[in-house]
């Protein structure tokens, strides 16, 4: 007999349930095997990300749930969204991926 397979909804239920009785010392953990898979599917620490103004790349704040569009203006890394842009700070970052390439509005 399989398994069934847990819904989305069942997974989230579980992870609040784990993360909420999770002590300092294990989310660390949490957030080392997160780093260590991000790394082995290419994202890289943000120390080394271009700083030419007009590089674009995907980035990841911690913090957030979404991978953002960065593109760099006098240093400093911005986020566009369909209005405005916005400073950024992440902590780790990519090439943009071929189908992600769009031109933000900056």
């Amino acid at each position: 007999m399989t398994a069934r397979k847990p819904t989305q909804e069942e997974m989230r239920a579980t992870l609040n349930l784990m993360l909420n009785g999770m002590t300092q010392e294990e989310a660390i953990k949490l957030l080392n095997h997160a780093y260590v898979a991000l790394m082995r599917r290419g994202w890289q620490l943000m120390q080394y990300a271009p700083k030419e103004d007009g590089s674009r790349f995907d980035v990841i704040e911690l913090g957030s749930v979404l991978v953002h569009k960065c593109v760099v203006k006098d240093g400093t890394c911005w986020i566009p969204d369909n209005i405005d842009t916005w400073p950024s700070e992440p902590v780790l970052f990519r090439a943009q991926q071929e189908s992600d390439k769009k031109e933000p509005n900056l």
